[in-house]
C-alpha cells in the first residue's frame, strides 16, 4: 500500500506542477495582451476571471465520476492545465 500512495502522491504532485505552469502561461498572457492591446484591458481582465469562473466549474462538472477517488486530484488537474492552456492559446491568438 505504501508503495501504491507514493505512486499517487507522485501522479498528483506532476498534475499540480502541469496546472501551476498552465496558470503561469496563462496570467503571462494576460499580461502580453493587455500590453499589445491597452485599449482592450478592461474587457481583457473581464474576459479572463468570467473564463476562470467557467473552467473552474466545467472541471468541477467533468470529474464526477472520480470525486472522491484515487484519481480526483490528477483528474481534476488535468482539466483545469487543459483549459488554461486554451484560454492561452486564445489569448495568443488574438495578439
Amino acid at each position: 500500500m505504501l508503495h501504491s500512495l507514493s505512486q499517487l502522491d507522485e501522479i498528483n504532485r506532476k498534475s499540480i506542477e502541469k496546472t501551476a505552469e498552465a496558470r503561469k502561461n496563462l496570467a503571462s498572457a494576460v499580461r502580453e495582451s493587455i500590453a499589445n492591446i491597452p485599449e482592450e484591458k478592461e474587457n481583457i481582465v473581464s474576459l479572463n476571471e468570467s473564463w476562470n469562473a467557467t473552467i473552474r466549474k466545467k472541471c468541477r462538472l467533468m470529474i464526477l465520476e472520480s470525486i472522491n477517488t484515487d484519481a480526483e486530484i490528477a483528474n481534476d488537474n488535468s482539466c483545469l492545465a487543459d483549459e488554461y492552456n486554451s484560454e492561452t492559446k486564445f489569448l495568443k491568438d488574438i495578439c
